[in-house]
């Protein structure tokens, strides 16, 4: 009879919890960090007197470029391969591009691409995330893992207005 291998996971629920703890840091805070265009574009643009009403379209830009990702999983692999070990690098890095584009933005159409880079980067790390989840547990517990992982998106989403709150009385400041 053929042998079945089945992964060694270290510890003692079938989920290798150090990994999941850190995957699950990793993804909340980055998710906090991309909502800062969701849930501060319309602020800083109307600080810097751009039409309020094209911050919904960046924002729809924003999350077009999260989900067109997405499309492309078939070929997702060969992108994988051909940025190697450093697809998170440039995942993160046209993260902190597109912020920096959208901060110091002096005219709607940086914005823009501001948007995009920040929604490419975070549509790329999203899936990688979830793949590395699955490789913490056994079988019958990837749901679990995943479960655990998905619950960082929604905490950061929650948590956002008040670590932001906390960031403006710590450092004294009224800005987004």
């Amino acid at each position: 009879p053929p042998i079945q291998s089945t992964p060694v996971i270290s510890g003692k629920y079938g989920i290798h919890i150090r990994h999941l703890v850190q995957l699950m840091l990793f993804y909340g805070l980055v998710t906090y960090v991309v909502l800062a265009v969701t849930f501060n574009l319309p602020f800083l643009m109307e600080a810097h007197h751009f039409s309020s009403g094209n911050s919904g379209l960046m924002i729809s830009l924003f999350f077009l470029a999260i989900m067109a990702p997405g499309f492309f999983l078939g070929r997702f692999g060969e992108l994988l391969k051909l940025l190697g070990n450093k697809t998170k690098l440039y995942s993160l890095l046209a993260i902190a591009i597109g912020l920096l584009l959208i901060w110091i933005s002096p005219t709607e159409w940086l914005i823009v691409p501001g948007c995009i880079l920040v929604g490419l980067g975070y549509g790329i790390i999203q899936p990688l995330i979830y793949d590395k989840t699955v490789d913490t547990a056994i079988p019958q517990k990837t749901t679990l893992a995943l479960a655990f992982v998905m619950v960082m998106n929604y905490l950061a989403i929650l948590l956002s207005p008040f670590i932001t709150d906390f960031f403006q009385w710590i450092f004294h400041t009224g800005s987004q």
